[in-house]
């Protein structure tokens, strides 16, 4: 090889970038060490060097190179930098941030617990609730169902099947259009005319039914006229009469409250019959009067079962100057203080059981089992006399007769007083020569009679009293007439030689005028031989 063909390489030939590292210029790899030691080698030596020589130099170099290149490590990947990156970034987030981020994460995952565990408590409380609902729905109503299913469909104590009174009527009876009968007015059903046959038998005494109402309820009257008395001293509604205290606080006490229920009565004025309304009613009492509608439906061919004659029966209605009451066929209106006969309305309930009989007089319907008890409206027989028990107070029964005596008599001839001590008196003859022919005057006891003025109320008459062993009634004491034709003394002064008489009304009378009398009794409770208690058949009792 010519001298001239080899080109010696220098530093200073070499371009500087070539060995210069610069920041922004990317950096060259490194010579191996072995390679630099070759090279230098070569350029150290100023010889020429042969082509093979040459050849096998740079082979070396070639082969120290590839050595170098298997003993090194692989390069890191591109795509892993930004992963570093990343880190590096996470890295930076401050450790205070890190820990607020952490109590919200922590405070929000609790928050979210507790929101779960609530809601999940308020469904199971709900489901509670809602069992407890179902259940008591299905406990009251399934009782009420037991409860009516008992009432409508009643057996009686050997397991047949009861009839409901209302029920039974309906069922049984004609329904009329003309004359006297049952008539269908409105789905409900009511009585008209005379000849009806609607007697009940309760409280061992007879009412006559007025209404069998759409709910198989019944509305009635009693038979016989309970009292006689005034309204009021002065112009009053129904609601604040003295009429309607006397029934709700007197009569009412001789009742079996367990039959009844209470009763509905019109508040409005009737100043005309042919014009009247029912804007305001009144559903607290169990006893009252008749209405005037009442007593006009009742009417066929101008006649009715309630009255017999021209006697005058409070009715409930009032106007702005009177109230209205019966004037035989008709209505009329009086002042208050005017002593009109007193009937009294009760309303049975549905769920009565008829337990007996064919509704008229001999044989009335029967919804009282017999008990044998000696009550007020009972009737007794004492010898060949029959009383009726009108009031009762522990064991002494206070009785009176049920008719009049034959013989009249007149009251008194100086004062109107009840005073069995003055001579030629009412009180003097009953207490001493009526006491001595009675068979069964050892049993009569001595007792308080009330003698006080009628003023403004029937309580007033409490406010004086006499002992002795026979007396009358008063205007308070409970009548139970049948016969009202004959006007017999009572113990209640009027005004000066004046006295209370009762029979188809309450009035005053000179206590010179001879009158029938009703004498009253008291005896203690006694035995019972025989009878029901009725007018028909009363008690036949035990005389000591």
């Amino acid at each position: 090889m010519k001298k001239e063909d080899i080109e010696i390489l220098s530093f200073d030939d070499l371009e500087e970038e070539e060995f210069m590292l610069n920041d922004k210029s990317p950096k060259k790899e490194e010579k191996p060490q072995i390679v630099e030691e070759i090279i230098e080698e070569i350029v150290e030596e100023d010889t020429v060097i042969d082509t093979k020589e040459e050849k096998d130099l740079y082979d070396r170099i070639e082969e120290a190179e590839n050595e170098i290149l298997k003993n090194k490590p692989a390069p890191v990947e591109e795509k892993e930098e930004p992963k570093k990156k990343a880190k590096v970034k996470k890295e930076k987030v401050p450790k205070e941030k890190k820990v607020k981020e952490k109590k919200v994460k922590e405070k929000k995952t609790k928050e979210k617990k507790e929101t779960s565990k609530k809601l999940f408590w308020s469904q199971v409380v709900f489901c509670i609730l809602s069992a407890i609902f179902i259940i008591t729905c299905f406990v009251h109503y399934g009782s009420r169902m037991i409860k009516y299913y008992k009432i409508y469909n009643p057996k009686t104590e050997t397991g047949e099947i009861a009839v409901l009174l209302g029920n039974s009527i309906t069922t049984s009876s004609s329904i009329e259009t003309t004359g006297s009968g049952l008539y269908r007015v409105s789905g409900a059903y009511i009585y008209k005319g005379t000849d009806v046959d609607n007697y009940v038998l309760f409280n061992n005494n007879l009412w006559r039914i007025t209404k069998i109402n759409t709910d198989g309820s019944i509305e009635m009257i009693t038979d016989n006229y309970v009292n006689a008395m005034n309204w009021n001293n002065k112009i009053s509604t129904y609601k604040d009469s003295d009429v309607r205290k006397y029934l709700n606080n007197v009569f009412l006490n001789t009742l079996d409250k367990e039959y009844l229920t209470t009763l509905t009565f019109c508040e409005d004025k009737v100043n005309d019959i042919t014009n009247m309304t029912c804007n305001d009613s009144n559903s607290e009492d169990y006893v009252r009067l008749l209405s005037i509608n009442e007593f006009l439906n009742s009417m066929v061919d101008g006649k009715t079962f309630i009255t017999s004659g021209e006697e005058y029966l409070w009715l409930y209605d009032s106007s702005d100057t009177a109230v209205w009451h019966t004037n035989g066929s008709n209505v009329s209106s009086s002042d208050a203080n005017t002593g009109n006969l007193v009937k009294a309305l009760v309303h049975v309930k549905n769920s009565t059981v008829l337990l007996g009989g064919k509704g008229t007089k001999e044989d009335p319907y029967i919804i009282e089992k017999e008990n044998k008890k000696l009550n007020v409206g009972t009737y007794v027989k004492l010898g060949e006399d029959t009383w009726v028990i009108y009031d009762k107070k522990d064991d002494v029964l206070k009785l009176s007769l049920t008719n009049v005596l034959e013989n009249t008599y007149r009251f008194a001839t100086d004062k109107n007083e009840f005073n069995p001590a003055s001579a030629n008196s009412l009180a003097n003859y009953l207490n001493n020569t009526y006491y001595n022919s009675l068979s069964y005057k050892d049993m009569l006891l001595d007792s308080e009679w009330y003698i006080g003025n009628y003023n403004n109320s029937y309580e007033d008459v409490t406010s004086k009293k006499v002992t002795s062993k026979v007396g009358l009634l008063s205007v308070a004491d409970l009548k139970y007439d049948e016969d009202i034709s004959k006007f017999y003394f009572l113990l209640t002064p009027g005004e000066t030689y004046y006295t209370y008489i009762s029979g188809e009304v309450l009035r005053e009378s000179k206590i010179t005028f001879s009158r029938y009398i009703r004498p009253t009794i008291s005896i203690k409770e006694t035995n019972i031989k025989e009878g029901k208690g009725t007018r028909v058949s009363p008690y036949v009792l035990e005389v000591k």
